[in-house]
């Protein structure tokens, strides 16, 4: 017999669930139904994914290709 241990966090569910998604975002524990940031209106999300965007922005920035390095690769 499994033992529930978790309750749902979305305010109106709190079903007891065995295994609980847990949200990276707002570090708490979800049913299945509500575990994506989306489904349960995860407060911090907007701003979530603003960091990851800048963060991804710099990446892709530090990885263009530039005529130049091209360049002085082939002039070598």
């Amino acid at each position: 017999m499994q033992t529930y241990s978790t309750m749902c966090s979305f305010p109106r569910c709190k079903r007891k669930t065995f295994v609980a998604g847990y949200c990276y975002v707002c570090q708490s524990k979800y049913c299945k139904q509500h575990r994506l940031p989306e489904k349960h209106n995860c407060s911090g999300l907007n701003q979530y994914k603003e960091q990851l965007r800048s963060h991804h922005q710099a990446t892709l920035k530090d990885h263009q290709c530039i005529n130049s390095k091209i360049d002085d690769f082939y002039s070598q």
